[in-house]
Parts: C-alpha cells; structure tokens; sequence
C-alpha cells in the first residue's frame, strides 16, 4: 500500500518537490515512532492516537 501511494503521489513532481514530500514524511514517520515508544501520551496526542488505533 506505502509503495501504490508513493507512486502516486510521485506522479508529476519535480525531483525538489519528490526531496520535500521525503522529508515530510520521514518526519511524520519519525514522529508516529516516537509516539509508540510513549503509549501513556495525553493530551491531542494520545486521543489521536486512540482513535488511530480504532481504524
């Protein structure tokens, strides 16, 4: 599925804006690990990611 949506969104990108869209989503990516390693989060974080783990 990571790979059909890359695809996708690689269609008509420039190599700059395909280095930004990396990045973006190295960050999220990033981001959601550092969340796992805190499953006890608060606030907007842990809701969201409750209702992340109902999907």
């Amino acid at each position: 599925m990571a790979v059909a949506l890359s695809a996708v969104l690689a269609q008509g990108q420039s190599q700059a804006q395909l280095a930004k869209l990396g990045a973006f989503f190295t960050i999220v990516g990033d981001t959601l690990n550092l969340y796992a390693l805190q499953p006890s989060q608060t606030g907007r974080a842990g809701t969201a990611l409750s209702l992340a783990d109902n999907l």
